[in-house]
């Protein structure tokens, strides 16, 4: 009896996927041709309102905009940019000059999900535009590939809550035309869209937002010079942009090599990364101009925020060979547990190489050495300023120490002691090359550990973090024995 009952609700669940598939309207049936030779949108725009369309592997010429009425599926998404006949690619015929025509197109209220197909742009057409995004758009764009992008790859304008989620997406820039500033996704207005496994590679700007809260996980925003773009293409490179209003919200967030990593434009932008990955390679060809940096504010007075929780920045340079973005630094972002690589020296200098928050430092080193162990090393190349700090060592003595500048241009450090386990033990300060560096006398080779904890600074007149400064094979920056 029971496999009976089993038996006919197997029967019934077939029926009814099979009652549900009834609308799926297969192209090439309809005649559209899959080999190239024609092209396909007439078919589509003709049928798109009857249901859902499922394109089979094949290359489909597009001359004009698909404007879809239902979803469309494809049967092959492609990572590599070589268009063959085992996926399902859309090959655009389209001649558009601005961006303002896309080669699948549609708006409004109803979800049109896009899966499992390749789109190769021709011209400077988008390859996905969504331009009257309302409130029940609810769509799913998922393993979709986007190709020679010359304008933008993905385009969502409108208005309305959680109306895109868009996964598992390639998208890259031409190639061919050196003088095109690409975009990866460009959104503007709509709340809550989410984006999932994208990289978009090669684009000028791999992720533009206006207004609205997007959410992002795990995205390759590389922005590397392909082919033989002009030298001032990198200088407008651009991992994110953030409109006035635009929020960002990311997880496992990789902004590859850009002039500047992010960008914020306009009063109440706010970007927030959690495990951030930025490297600067040697992708970056025909360059001139190197003094990119990580963030970019366009108005002081309304910079907008920035907090990254969490990652890793570096370059690939020295002081004889600075790397591609020359500036770190980043006084107005909340910046914590973030470790920065690099071989710049550590002199006044390279202040804006060798830090990035203007949180206060806080961290401990460990030695097994013999002789003057550096403990701290304070930036004093502004005109004038003080920090302070306390410094433990893992015995329990204890210190006060603070760092003053004055008019006259001289740098004073005074050690104050907190506990009679201090007595005994041995301090001094060396100054070189615009840091004063603070050093603790061991005896012996015996570990010793010494935290040094900050509790105020200026602006340019700080402790380097030395928990978050590795060379660029890993190594930490602190090791110093005199």
């Amino acid at each position: 009896m029971n496999n009976c009952r089993q038996t006919v609700l197997l029967l019934v669940g077939c029926l009814c996927f099979a009652s549900a598939r009834a609308d799926v309207l297969n192209v090439v049936a309809l005649g559209a041709k899959n080999d190239g030779s024609a092209d396909v949108s007439a078919i589509v725009n003709a049928n798109t309102a009857k249901g859902a369309l499922f394109f089979p592997v094949g290359i489909y010429k597009v001359a004009q905009p698909l404007l879809l009425k239902n979803p469309i599926r494809g049967e092959g998404y492609s990572r590599i940019s070589v268009v063959n006949a085992a996926r399902t690619w859309l090959v655009s015929d389209i001649v558009c000059t601005n961006g303002t025509r896309g080669v699948i197109e549609f708006g409004g209220d109803r979800p049109i999900n896009v899966e499992n197909l390749n789109v190769m742009c021709g011209s400077r057409e988008c390859g996905i535009r969504i331009a009257d995004c309302r409130q029940n758009t609810y769509t799913f764009i998922d393993k979709v590939g986007i190709y020679n992008c010359a304008a933008w790859g993905l385009y969502v304008k409108g208005r309305g809550s959680r109306p895109i989620f868009a996964g598992n997406m390639t998208i890259f820039g031409t190639t061919k035309d050196p003088t095109a500033r690409a975009v990866g996704i460009r959104i503007e207005g709509p709340a809550d869209c989410r984006l999932t496994n994208v990289e978009a590679m090669g684009v000028n700007i791999g992720l533009e937002l206006y207004n609205g809260h997007t959410y992002g996980d795990n995205m390759h925003l590389w922005t590397g010079v392909m082919g033989s773009h002009e030298p001032r293409w990198w200088n407008d490179t651009r991992g994110i942009v953030l409109g006035p209003g635009a929020h960002f919200t990311g997880s496992e967030i990789y902004p590859d090599t850009c002039y500047h990593a992010i960008d914020l434009k306009g009063a109440g932008s706010f970007c927030e990364i959690m495990n951030v990955m930025y490297w600067e390679d040697g992708s970056v060809k025909n360059v001139t101009d190197r003094t990119g940096s990580f963030l970019h504010v366009a108005d002081p007075l309304n910079p907008g925020k920035l907090v990254l929780n969490g990652g890793l920045i570096g370059v690939g340079g020295n002081d004889a060979h600075p790397g591609a973005t020359a500036k770190h630094y980043m006084p107005s972002a909340v910046v914590r547990d973030v470790i920065l690589k690099s071989d710049y020296a550590i002199k006044g200098a390279n202040i804006d190489r060798l830090c990035v928050g203007r949180n206060l430092p806080d961290y401990t080193v460990r030695y097994a050495d013999k002789g003057w162990c550096k403990v701290a090393d304070i930036f004093t190349v502004a005109k004038t300023g003080a920090c302070e700090g306390t410094l433990t060592l893992d015995g329990g003595a204890a210190w006060r120490l603070a760092f003053v500048k004055g008019a006259a241009g001289k740098a004073d450090f005074t050690a104050t002691p907190l506990n009679a386990l201090c007595a005994g033990r041995e301090l001094k300060t060396v100054e070189e090359d615009g840091v004063l560096k603070v050093f603790v006398f061991s005896p012996d080779a015996s570990p010793m550990s010494a935290r040094f904890a900050t509790t105020y600074q200026c602006e340019y007149f700080r402790p380097l973090d030395h928990a978050s400064l590795r060379t660029k094979a890993g190594q930490p920056r602190y090791r110093d024995v005199r």
